[in-house]
């Protein structure tokens, strides 16, 4: 087995978990992307966007093989957050799957919830939201054993999403593990990278809030970003520097930043 591979310790022993519901809304607004990458998530989605120029140009049919939109890249780097504002920019509610969605042991129960649940989305109108979409959707080919009964539900969850007709979007950051069969049913594959220094300005900015006791300065904020973190990391140095200051009984500092960006950074690094 694959470590992206589920084993049967992982579902709900039967349990039908009720799959969770995101109101597409955002704390800040629209996602920080690189003008490139803005460009791709958005002509993503224009079919959604102008569905009426679509219909126009012919181009509805061209959804035959799904609606899916792939983003890929390394943790943190906001393929969640990217999902959700392109929800909110084309008007959908969004849904999420996991695993634990169905989670039965009986031979054939998951294909059956896992079409109910398609169903359902279909007919109220939501998008699918699949994080780390690699723990369900890997190599049928690298099956073994011990994960053959996953087959089927891979099979049914493929066929599903060839036939849905609303935006399904899944992340992974481990786009070589997914099944070859899922290529074809993308109407958008999108790398959602590290992101760059002019991005990474903008991240600390966002990340810090109005009310945070210490401000950088412009100098600072470049300084900041020199360390090559992502939105995710930036947030958690924000987090740590402002618990090291009240558990030290002071307003943080700039140095509290650079400190914990600074192991943030060294982390990132030995990772690679």
């Amino acid at each position: 087995m694959t470590p992206s591979q589920p084993s049967r310790s992982l579902l709900t022993n039967g349990a039908i978990v009720p799959p969770k519901e995101k109101v597409a809304t955002l704390q800040h607004g629209k996602p920080i992307m690189s003008a490139a990458l803005e460009h791709s998530v958005k002509a993503a989605v224009i079919q959604y966007k102008d569905k009426n120029k679509w219909r126009e140009w012919g181009m509805a049919h061209y959804r035959g093989q799904g609606s899916c939109i792939l983003l890929y890249g390394p943790p943190g780097v906001g393929k969640t957050i990217i999902a959700r504002y392109l929800c909110k920019l084309i008007g959908y509610g969004l849904r999420e799957l996991d695993i634990s969605t169905f989670g039965s042991n009986q031979p054939g129960e998951n294909e059956r919830r896992l079409e109910e649940f398609f169903l359902e989305c279909e007919r109220d109108g939501k998008a699918l939201f699949m994080d780390e979409c690699d723990s369900i959707l890997w190599d049928r080919a690298k099956a073994g054993a011990d994960s053959m009964w996953m087959v089927g539900v891979i099979n049914k969850l493929l066929s599903l999403i060839g036939k849905f007709k609303h935006p399904l979007f899944l992340a992974t950051n481990r786009r070589q593990e997914l099944d070859p069969a899922l290529n074809r049913r993308l109407i958008a594959e999108i790398e959602v990278p590290r992101p760059e220094y002019a991005e990474r300005m903008r991240l600390w900015q966002q990340k810090i809030p109005s009310k945070f006791p210490f401000q950088p300065t412009p100098v600072q904020l470049q300084e900041l970003a020199a360390y090559g973190l992502s939105g995710a990391e930036i947030e958690n140095c924000v987090i740590k520097a402002a618990q090291e200051a009240i558990i030290s009984k002071r307003n943080p500092q700039y140095d509290d930043l650079c400190n914990v960006a600074r192991t943030e950074a060294a982390k990132h690094t030995s990772s690679n």
